[in-house]
């Protein structure tokens, strides 16, 4: 049985139509005279063909059947799988909350029987969710250590899976190179296994990739042959991403006629499977194609016709777009009337998203505040119970692991980092003048990353010593502004900075965190600055419970859209690429502030500037 199914996924990749009748002809043996386990198998197999099909409802079917087999058998490791494959499914239609309560019923069933493997694909799921949702440094950290789980275990396929969508992180975070490099060792690998439905889905992305970097002529030619082997396979999906892709780049060039042409052979493909959302968008980007050619009775066709199928599938993203663009149309035809009503409409989209958005934060931050109060009163319980010496013994051996942790990532992890920049050094040195330009480059390169790579382990280290064993003590934060002054004496002195600071408290704190915090901070305000004379401002206000530390610059400022993510691990400014950075420093000071029960927050400098306004219990404060 099992050769069989085997047999039939190959085929899978190169012929789904004869995978399809193959599936059939076993399935129909075995609801005859199959046993439970054979029949499980053969849905599986039955929903994976749908789903290579484009048929999600039918994959859903199938799916559905396999799943009670599955539960009934008792069979944790075969439901995990169904339950992630629901999840994709639901993912690719836009049920985004559907999609992650199949992946997490999944992960829970694979990490009770530990299967790595599975645990690692889950990961990689929820991580796309994760980037889906703006959450690019947490969709990063998940597909690193689903990759991680993967090389372990030697899984060419799934290395290629964690490197596709490590790509698709760096690519949301616009560094073109990194995604580039990572997308074309997933290729590598997908064509060596001849798995040619994700091979295509990966040019499709080295070919956005392309895009983004305004090298269009090269990207067509990705696109292209992605057509062309999608149709060798009869691979609908890849059809469909390349038909959209193309009408995309002759959108964007003006060759609205062509663009049209293209989506319409995208619509006809898609019809014939359960793509509604691609059918949406071309039916949308058909209208304002026709809007552009000033074809205004055709555009108000396609957009209405989009706005149906938007309905359908319920994504109230895709509808504010439509309506936005109907808003359009009537304005250019002078319908003001109607022009308001589906901007209205927008409008009321808009801020159902945004209120639908805060009631959520309210619920998790509700959640969390009752699982936090549990938690306080179970620890209550149990240092009142002998199991205290058994939970003393788990956080020793914790901290232990940690230790070695530590140990590792300041000495194992950074040694084969310096063999590679000292190896370089020696033979930069042994081939002296020999070395074309392009070979010094090289070694340039290779010692560079080696070099940002430690600083990056570094970094992470530091970020995840914050809050272990603190040493609170009474800080006077004068003397650690003096601390400062003399850490950064020679940057002080090459940009010919001044730091302004009034008599500042003593408070009760880590004095090596504090060093931290104040060191990124002024240190960040004196770098990243472009001023004569970059000045540093510390100020000090008690209002009430709360005590507030301003500490300004007159440098280049934050603009108020990337905010929130400076905070983030791996975050960095467009406006600060010319800089050096890790974009770590401002994650440590935000869980540094955090340890301490504060908030930080960054503002607006009068005159220029950024002001980072950390404000803190007055409990802390030393009378």
């Amino acid at each position: 049985m099992q050769d069989k199914i085997s047999e039939i996924k190959n085929l899978l990749m190169v012929d789904i139509n004869s995978a399809r009748e193959k599936a059939i002809s076993l399935l129909n043996t075995v609801d005859g005279t199959g046993t439970d386990p054979d029949k499980a198998a053969v849905y599986h197999l039955m929903g994976l063909v749908a789903y290579y099909d484009n048929k999600a409802k039918d994959a859903i079917s199938w799916y559905g059947k396999e799943i009670k087999l599955r539960e009934k058998l008792n069979d944790l490791k075969g439901a995990s799988d169904v339950l992630n494959n629901l999840g994709v499914i639901f993912y690719n239609n836009g049920k985004l909350d559907k999609a992650k309560g199949y992946y997490e019923k999944a992960l829970g069933y694979r990490e009770v029987v530990n299967d790595r493997r599975g645990i690692a694909a889950v990961y990689n799921n929820l991580a796309e969710l994760l980037l889906k949702s703006g959450q690019a440094a947490e969709a990063f950290a998940m597909h690193s250590r689903a990759l991680e789980i993967n090389r372990e275990l030697g899984d060419k396929e799934r290395i290629g899976a964690s490197l596709q969508n490590i790509g698709l992180t760096y690519l949301s975070q616009d560094d073109y190179e990194l995604s580039l490099s990572h997308f074309q060792e997933a290729l590598v690998i997908y064509n060596d296994i001849k798995n040619k439905p994700t091979a295509i889905v990966i040019m499709i992305n080295i070919g956005a990739t392309l895009l983004k970097q305004k090298k269009e002529a090269e990207a067509k030619k990705y696109y292209e042959q992605c057509y062309e082997e999608s149709k060798s396979i009869n691979y609908h999906y890849g059809l469909i991403l390349s038909l959209q892709s193309l009408a995309h780049i002759e959108y964007m060039q003006g060759h609205y006629r062509e663009a049209i042409r293209y989506n319409e052979d995208c619509i006809r493909i898609a019809e014939t499977t359960d793509h509604i959302a691609e059918i949406t968008t071309s039916l949308s980007n058909i209208g304002m194609s026709y809007g552009y050619l000033k074809d205004y009775t055709q555009a108000l066709k396609y957009l209405h016709d989009a706005l149906v199928m938007a309905r359908k599938t319920g994504i109230k993203e895709s509808i504010s777009e439509i309506y936005v663009h109907l808003s359009e149309i009537y304005e250019k035809l002078a319908d003001y009337k109607k022009s308001l009503e589906y901007h209205k409409k927008h409008i009321a989209i808009r801020d159902e998203l945004v209120n639908k958005e805060t009631t959520k934060t309210i619920s998790e931050i509700k959640t969390r505040y009752e699982v936090e109060k549990k938690e306080k009163e179970a620890q209550l319980l149990k240092e009142k119970s002998e199991a205290i010496s058994m939970y003393a013994r788990k956080l020793e051996l914790s901290n232990n692991s940690l230790k070695q942790f530590a140990h590792v990532a300041s000495h194992d992890l950074r040694e084969p980092l310096r063999m590679v920049s000292s190896y370089m050094g020696l033979l930069q040195r042994s081939l002296g003048h020999n070395l074309t330009p392009d070979q010094k480059q090289f070694i340039d390169f290779a010692v560079d990353g080696a070099k940002r790579m430690d600083t990056l382990i570094h970094d992470l280290l530091r970020l995840a010593k914050v809050d272990a064993n603190p040493k609170i003590s009474q800080v006077p934060l004068s003397s650690i502004v003096g601390d400062v002054k003399s850490n950064l004496e020679v940057l002080l002195r090459e940009k010919n900075a001044q730091i302004i600071s009034p008599d500042l408290p003593t408070i009760m704190a880590d004095r090596t965190q504090l060093m931290q915090l104040f060191q990124n901070i002024i240190g960040n305000g004196i770098k990243y600055n472009e001023s004569t004379q970059p000045t540093i401002t510390i100020g000090y206000e008690v209002h009430g419970p709360n005590a507030t530390l301003s500490i300004a610059d007159n440098g280049i400022g934050i603009p108020a859209e990337y905010r929130e993510r400076a905070f983030q691990i791996f975050q960095r400014l467009p406006t600060a690429k010319q800089y050096q950075g890790s974009g770590i420093g401002l994650a440590i000071c935000k869980k540094i502030v955090d340890s301490l029960g504060g908030t930080i927050t960054i503002a607006d400098h009068d005159g220029g500037g950024t002001v980072f306004q950390i404000t803190i219990p007055t409990s802390l404060v030393c009378v």
